[in-house]
């Protein structure tokens, strides 16, 4: 090597120690000032409310204030492109679900995020069962009734959504296909509870955290549950699958960062979530509200986000599932 040579080698080596320095350092240093939890969905939605239990136990362990930002609109849209428009110093996080980065962009063309471009995963929060509930007065307890009473009555039976593309839309809808039905779709902006209660709809498929208090308070009656197994906290409920194997979704409650993140600050906060979601009142209060919380490292919940992008594009595709 000359002379020339080994000098542009020694300032390269110099140049790349001191970045990862500087790395390190940043890392050790977080946080320093407020982190921010964008939730894109409003105030006391299913994601909020798990948001705010670990934005609770962060801010003890850290001495730093972690508070929810609610940026609700445009299906998480506006939440999703504020983060990735942020500083990428692990202190702007987005709370985010299923739908908003493994469905959306298969169904709303004009999104400016792409999911496996714009972010990294930090951590999986939660795992996030769905049910199925009705009017009480519904002609039907079941899954095998209510196929019977859709197949009398082809579209007679209207079902609401957070809209097309939705989580909870795909998910009727691959499940009306495999039970030979139609069934209406009816998307809502806002909370569908109060026409359900009334009778007005027939059917809507909703997180556990906000479906089981109106069971348990019998303002509604479940159908079915989505998970492969019954619930603990609805035991006499059957998992559709006991019903039509194959018939299983579930979703998950994530903690996204800017693409850029530096891999020390994202571990660092993965490393803190894992310790949050490991104590027992955290663990017996995600169970109690229907959720079930999940340990793992960010790379594994990168690639399960891949997985889950490919998945659901496919049944996207497969239902023809798109904007009118």
């Amino acid at each position: 090597m000359n002379r020339r040579n080994l000098i542009l080698s020694t300032v390269a080596s110099l140049a790349l120690g001191l970045l990862g320095n500087s790395a390190w350092a940043q890392a050790q240093n977080f946080p320093n000032k407020p982190v921010k939890l964008v939730v894109p969905f409003p105030a006391g939605s299913s994601p909020d409310i798990t948001a705010r239990m670990v934005a609770d136990k962060l801010s003890q362990a850290w001495g730093q204030p972690v508070l929810i930002d609610n940026k609700a609109g445009a299906a998480g849209a506006i939440g999703a492109e504020l983060v990735k428009q942020s500083p990428a110093d692990g202190h702007t996080i987005l709370f985010a679900v299923t739908s908003i980065l493994a469905i959306n962009p298969h169904v709303l063309p004009n999104l400016r995020y792409q999911p496996l471009i714009d972010f990294t995963a930090v951590a999986e929060v939660a795992t996030i069962p769905y049910v199925l509930v009705a009017p009480v007065g519904a002609p039907f307890n079941t899954l095998a009734e209510l196929a019977e009473v859709a197949k009398r009555k082809p579209g007679g039976l209207d079902y609401a959504s957070a809209g097309v593309g939705s989580q909870l839309q795909v998910t009727i809808e691959m499940w009306s296909k495999q039970m030979g039905i139609k069934l209406n779709h009816i998307p809502y902006v806002g909370s569908a509870y109060n026409d359900l209660m009334g009778g007005s709809i027939s059917l809507l498929l909703d997180p556990a955290t906000t479906a089981i208090p109106m069971v348990k308070s019998s303002k509604l009656k479940a159908i079915a549950v989505s998970t492969p197994q019954r619930l603990p906290a609805l035991p006499n409920v059957p998992a559709a699958s006991e019903f039509m194997p194959g018939m299983v979704s579930t979703a998950w409650h994530g903690m996204f960062a800017p693409k850029a993140t530096p891999p020390d600050i994202v571990n660092k906060f993965n490393t803190e979530m894992q310790r949050v979601l490991a104590l027992p009142d955290v663990k017996a209060k995600l169970l109690d509200l229907g959720l079930i919380p999940v340990l793992g490292s960010a790379a594994d919940f990168n690639a399960k986000l891949a997985n889950e992008y490919a998945m659901w594009g496919r049944a996207v595709r497969d239902l023809n599932i798109k904007l009118e």
